[in-house]
């Protein structure tokens, strides 16, 4: 019995998964619409992304993030996972007094861990 008690936490530990490798990376975005800043702008990111499978303006729940510009346009966020994903900016030009929206690819690295992106939006 008392090597049962020796011998279980030793196989415990030898059990134990490694963790995935984790890349530490920060994308950094301004919306604009041409050359105008555009702030306040809700960011959407969708992971996995494909020419085919853009999941669209409407249905928000299908991203897996989100964060928004600041009020002149930028905003930066860390650790996205590696891939390529769909980036989606919507909001509201105060100048234009309308809707924007506007959306890119965005490629998450260990070759280019920090990134600055414009993501232009315009009119609907």
């Amino acid at each position: 019995m008392r090597y049962l008690l020796v011998l279980f936490p030793i196989l415990l530990c030898a059990c134990k998964k490694e963790k995935a490798a984790v890349i530490l990376n920060q994308t950094c975005v301004t919306t604009q619409h041409h050359e105008l800043i555009i702030g306040n702008i809700d960011i959407y990111i969708k992971y996995d992304a494909s020419d085919f499978n853009f999941p669209g303006y409407e249905d928000l729940a299908e991203y897996d993030t989100i964060f928004s510009t600041n009020r002149v346009g930028m905003a930066c966020i860390n650790n996205l996972p590696t891939g390529r994903h769909w980036m989606v900016g919507l909001g509201y030009d105060e100048t234009l007094k309308l809707p924007v929206k506007g959306r890119t690819f965005l490629n998450i690295s260990f070759e280019q861990p920090e990134q600055e992106i414009i993501l232009y939006v315009g009119e609907e």
